[in-house]
């Protein structure tokens, strides 16, 4: 009987004790779907509710951030298209229960935006707001062109928040214009500022700014006061004055922000354009700089700014000039002529592409040709400027005259005459530099050892191909720039001095232009019979012993409009 009862009271207590548990487990349960929906993510505020792209988009709620690492949100726009953002990327824009985000780029129309929490217990999504998203633009800007001073009106759509309009300025500057009356959603009207020129305008809201189209700001009709001097040649550097020409280039690396053409009779008819001169002050609003070109003849110039031209035309009295001899060159993108008669120099812009020229340039008195390559194609041009015409596929690294043609070396080490004509092929195993000495039908190469670092001079004979080592194991230093034959002689490029050695290997190698600091373009001026370099953005010429060295001229000081000299041809 004793035991009977201490087995019941046994049973009440463990009776007790799960039901304690289970009272427990309910309490849990209950705070766990509590938590659940405290982590339920609520949006109470979002503006703008008109938005367009790059505005900042606010989402202000609860529950935007979880301590969980498991759990994680996600925004959704809903409309003519869909933009979700999860993850690191949303994150990154939330903060205390509240989102600023920049508006992505969408389809205008109206859009359901709701976020969602997921987490180990599902998705749990937010209740939705709507938003508008606008197609903010310009259709129209009226008149199409107006001078400064001049009230223009902007039609669009959703224009209506407009706070000001930026105009483009010199410098890349932006200057302000605040509207004359308050903006509608279909039109802004402004006065263009003071020193705008033409460029992209840009209408800037409290919080966003919206890029729009290009705009022209007109200058007023230019006028011709005087011109420094009427009786000029081909060459003459001549002023312009008068009013209403444009500003001036902020530097020499950025173009006038109005089109500035002075037009020239030319010898066969039409007209022939100057070149500007990039002197400082030369090119103003009242003041235009100008190289007379070649071909021009007698009578009226003619002043073009911004596609206006000048209403009077003074008539000038050219007289021309022989070329005998010169050099031809080029920069970057231009081929120039200079004529270099007693000692005086005349330099002419020949041709100007937007292609890309580079490596050799030769001038064939004969044919009155100038031979360089455009974009991978050898191509020439006459001595006028005139007849452009592609010579080869392919690229020439130097060009030759004999027996009344004119041949090249291509870029594989073929010899080619101009008019299509193969008369060798180099060896092209590690070699530097050739060059040619048509007369006798020898190429005088340098290669490069490259485990040594050692250079070889040699010869190859352009009708075998057999080739004779001239000198050996000379040391790289500096390398060998280039390498020219003249007279039976080797002139070299070497060690940032000129250097000679006879073209059997006989004698020694000797020094007969020392310490120069970034000698290249070794050349040979084979109507005076003088060596011809580059040093230091200068070209000199000496005697072929060295001696005599003088300044064939300086492209910094000398030369008008020269931006970087990269070879050249003497005639």
């Amino acid at each position: 009987m004793k035991s009977n009862k201490l087995l019941l009271a046994s049973c009440r207590k463990q009776t007790g004790f799960y039901l304690l548990l289970l009272l427990m487990a309910i309490t849990t349960a209950a705070c766990l779907k509590s938590k659940d929906l405290e982590f339920t993510p609520h949006i109470s505020h979002i503006s703008p509710n008109a938005v367009a792209k790059g505005a900042t988009l606010l989402i202000r709620g609860e529950n935007f951030v979880f301590s969980n690492a498991t759990t994680s949100v996600k925004l959704t726009m809903e409309g003519p298209q869909l933009y979700e953002l999860d993850g690191v990327s949303l994150l990154s824009y939330v903060k205390n229960n509240e989102i600023r985000l920049p508006m992505p780029e969408l389809q205008p129309g109206m859009y359901n935006v709701y976020l969602t929490v997921l987490d180990r217990q599902g998705n749990r999504r937010s209740n939705t707001v709507h938003i508008q998203v606008l197609e903010i633009g310009v259709s129209e800007i009226s008149p199409a062109r107006a001078v400064v001073g001049t009230e223009i009106t902007i039609r669009g759509t959703a224009l209506k928040n407009t706070k000001k309009v930026l105009f483009a300025g010199l410098n890349h500057q932006q200057l302000e214009a605040i509207p004359v009356v308050p903006p509608t959603n279909e039109e802004v009207r402004v006065v263009i500022p003071q020193g705008a020129i033409p460029g992209p305008i840009s209408l800037s809201a409290a919080n966003f700014i919206i890029q729009g189209p290009e705009y022209h700001v007109a200058l007023p009709a230019p006028a011709i006061s005087d011109i420094s001097d009427l009786n000029v040649m081909p060459g003459d550097k001549i002023s312009i004055n008068g009013a209403n020409f444009g500003p001036a280039k902020p530097n020499d690396f950025t173009p006038f922000p109005y089109s500035r053409k002075v037009l020239f009779r030319a010898e066969n008819g039409g007209q022939i354009e100057g070149i500007l001169s990039n002197g400082p002050d030369e090119n103003t609003d009242s003041k235009t700089t100008v190289y007379v070109p070649l071909g021009a003849a007698s009578g009226p110039l003619e002043l073009e700014i911004d596609g206006i031209k000048a209403s009077n035309s003074p008539q000038l009295t050219i007289t021309p000039v022989q070329i005998n001899h010169g050099m031809a060159f080029y920069d970057n993108n231009n081929v120039y002529l200079a004529a270099m008669e007693n000692g005086a120099s005349r330099f002419f812009k020949l041709f100007s592409s937007s292609g890309f020229i580079f490596e050799a340039i030769h001038a064939d008195p004969q044919s009155r040709k100038i031979y360089f390559n455009l974009d991978n194609v050898v191509s020439s041009i006459n001595f006028d400027g005139s007849d452009l015409t592609t010579v080869a596929a392919g690229s020439a690294s130097k060009f030759y005259n004999y027996r009344n043609k004119v041949y090249y070396l291509t870029s594989d080490k073929r010899v080619i005459s101009t008019e299509g004509e193969q008369i060798a092929q180099l060896p092209d195993n590690n070699v530097l530099h050739y060059d040619l000495d048509l007369g006798t039908g020898f190429a005088y190469g340098v290669r490069t050892d490259y485990n040594t670092g050692m250079n070889e001079i040699f010869r190859v004979n352009l009708e075998t191909g057999e080739e004779r080592p001239i000198y050996q194991d000379l040391a790289s230093a500096m390398g060998i720039a280039d390498i020219r034959v003249h007279n039976n002689q080797i002139y070299l490029n070497y060690r940032n001095s000129i250097v000679t050695a006879r073209i059997d290997g006989t004698g020694p190698i000797e020094t007969i232009v020392s310490d120069l600091q970034y000698a290249s373009n070794l050349a040979i001026d084979l109507r005076s019979n003088r060596l011809v370099f580059v040093d230091g953005q200068v070209i000199y010429s000496s005697a072929l012993d060295g001696s005599d060295k003088q300044v064939v001229f300086n492209t910094r000081s000398d030369h008008p409009f020269l931006s970087g000299l990269y070879s050249y041809s003497f005639f």
